[in-house]
């Protein structure tokens, strides 16, 4: 694939990440372990192949087509726990060789416990860092933890160059959450929530104060990735979880802090909410940066978020999971035909699946999803076909 492939198909991300209108409604795909299915690797050896895991990505996305990915670098059990404090369960050990991980929440035994607030209040996060590492990775000694980040650090860069070399854009190069998502994994659903009635301002307390360390960390990497922008997921910062009244408390200042130390240090951002954000849509008008983009999973309702967010936000969604397991390649299309000339009206959107593609995905699906861009999603004079 020529560099001038790549540079199309950046432009026509970029423009409509701005909100702009592209030549054609882009497509982005998160394959992760549908990619390791489909190319026949076991999932025991993927979370752990580092550049051989991104090949088998490439060899799917070299089959598929799409724009871009939505990240370049393959998952790590560490990364994962560092940014969502929990036990795991993993494929080759508790579970098969082609499972996909599960995260063990045991509100009996959490991860954190009361007490850790006051620690981080008192000391800030990385000086936590350990403490994690010590209570949840038990697949390799907590001495190599951080020489294994590094490692995984340094070859970001070079698996953007790799997929820039094949022609296919990566568009987020870091994941992260907001503290109130990681408090909410740490603690467990069940005693975090009774924290956020029993000792609402420590909770606050707590998130401020580990934001700064999240953030430097965050902004370090960002900075040798290759990529301008960072994904940042929650999963139950949202009105499926929270009352507006407990949204305005906890979780929308400290994503408003996020984002604009992103925006102040120039970098863009993803955000990839999970569950049913449509409630809280009016307060993402009030949120900064260029570029900024939201990532719905189909528990949003996409077309009521372009209604309301069109011209500050653009949209990134939206076909079900389960639409790419159970349903149809017709069905795909008719969904992916309706998602484009509503949400891509005016542009600021690019087509992609609701969350992450599963791992028993139809490949045919997801081929349908690519091809309907194609078909209905060519802007002509800065419009859509009828």
């Amino acid at each position: 694939m020529s560099l001038s492939t790549y540079e199309e198909r950046w432009r026509r991300i970029d423009a409509a990440a701005h909100g702009g209108v592209p030549d054609r409604v882009p497509v982005i795909l998160g394959m992760d372990f549908f990619a390791a299915r489909q190319r026949g690797m076991k999932t025991s050896e993927f979370i752990w192949g580092g550049e051989k895991a991104r090949l088998v990505q490439q060899e799917l996305a070299e089959k598929i087509q799409p724009d871009g990915v939505m990240i370049g670098s393959p998952l790590h059990p560490v990364l994962f726990q560092l940014i969502w404090p929990t036990k795991m369960s993993l494929p080759g050990r508790e579970l098969s060789d082609d499972a996909i991980w599960q995260f063990n929440e045991n509100g009996q035994d959490p991860v954190m416990v009361e007490e850790d607030y006051d620690f981080i209040i008192e000391h800030g996060w990385n000086a936590f860092v350990p403490k994690i590492i010590e209570r949840c990775v038990d697949y390799m000694p907590g001495e190599e933890v951080f020489p294994k980040l590094m490692e995984i650090s340094e070859q970001v860069p070079r698996d953007t160059e790799a997929w820039k070399e094949q022609g296919i854009v990566v568009f987020c190069s870091k994941a992260d959450v907001s503290p109130f998502e990681i408090f909410s994994a740490g603690r467990t659903i069940s005693q975090f929530f009774l924290d956020l009635y029993r000792r609402p301002q420590k909770v606050i307390d707590a998130m401020n104060a580990a934001l700064p360390d999240i953030l430097a960390v965050s902004l370090q990497v960002m900075k040798n990735s290759g990529v301008n922008r960072i994904f940042i997921g929650e999963t139950r910062a949202n009105g499926a979880f929270l009352s507006l009244e407990k949204y305005e408390k906890f979780c929308h200042p400290i994503m408003m802090a996020m984002l604009k130390a992103y925006s102040d240090a120039g970098i863009e951002v993803m955000l990839h909410y999970d569950q049913d954000c449509t409630p809280d849509l009016p307060y993402f008008l009030e949120y900064p940066g260029e570029g900024l983009v939201l990532h719905t999973d189909s528990f949003t309702d996409i077309f009521q978020a372009k209604k309301i967010l069109a011209g500050h936000i653009a949209l990134k969604g939206d076909v079900s999971p389960t639409m790419l397991t159970l349903g149809t390649p017709e069905e795909v299309d008719v969904y992916c035909k309706r998602l484009i000339g509503e949400v891509g009206r005016g542009g600021g959107f690019i087509l992609s699946q609701g969350c992450d593609i599963p791992i028993d995905a139809k490949l045919e699906n997801v081929e349908a999803m690519v091809q309907a861009a194609h078909r209905y999603g060519v802007y002509q004079d800065g419009k859509l076909p009828s």
